[in-house]
């Protein structure tokens, strides 16, 4: 049995990641879908960090946004995680915040929507404009997104990362890459893109499954089947 901690992006809650859950469940693991708490950058890694608890041989999947306060659960106990997997994202380097990767004018038109602090889900036409494909959501799936959708705090986007914990070292890491074709991952790392620098080395294993942002939503089946074989 392997123990699979689930870190949605944003907007999202662990419901995100039932359909994925129940299938890593049926094949005799253990699947627990986070809903990230608090304001803070730091509060949404402490939010991963205990819903790890005690486990140990974690295999932590962050999507997303999700993949920010992953990479600094990971940075802090490294010890109780043995494997981690980055779903359309990559791990920010230090000092870096997760908006910073739209650039100053995705920064600034994603600040222009934040109301009383909170970044609210935008419209389909705006969330496709910022780069998000919605591939394979059909409108029960678009309709359920909205739904349950619950603003993202603005801070959390701009907090800086902090990494002050022994790091994870060499401990294996996992991209699985949708919307964003492989060769322009690999255009992107060998050009020192800050997110993407790093997964060319050779604790990374870069795995294709296309479709749209949400392969939790539009591939469910196919992204519990990948993730089971990383176990």
């Amino acid at each position: 049995m392997t123990t699979y901690v689930l870190v949605p992006g944003g907007w999202l809650g662990g419901w995100a990641w039932d359909k994925v859950a129940d299938k890593l469940r049926a094949g005799g693991h253990e699947a627990i879908g986070v809903t990230l708490t608090g304001e803070s950058l730091n509060d949404h890694i402490a939010s991963v960090i205990e819903a790890i608890g005690d486990r140990e041989d974690v295999v932590l999947v962050g999507q997303s946004y999700g993949g920010t306060p992953v990479t600094g659960a990971a940075d802090r106990i490294p010890e109780r995680i043995s494997r981690l997997v980055f779903v359309e994202s990559a791990p920010l380097p230090a000092g870096m915040a997760a908006a910073d990767f739209a650039g100053p004018e995705g920064r600034a038109a994603m600040e222009q929507l934040v109301v009383d602090g909170m970044y609210p889900l935008p419209d389909w036409d705006t969330v496709a404009a910022m780069g998000n494909s919605l591939e394979g959501l059909d409108e029960e799936m678009l309709a359920e997104f909205r739904e349950k959708a619950v603003a993202l705090p603005w801070r959390a986007m701009t907090d800086p990362l902090e990494l002050p914990g022994p790091g994870r070292g060499a401990m294996p890491c996992d991209l699985v890459a949708c919307s964003i074709p492989l060769p322009l991952i690999k255009e992107l790392a060998e050009a020192g893109n800050p997110l993407f620098a790093t997964v060319l080395g050779p604790e990374w294993t870069i795995h294709e499954l296309p479709t749209g942002h949400w392969p939790m939503f539009s591939r469910p089946d196919d992204l519990a089947d990948l993730l089971a074989k990383l176990s």
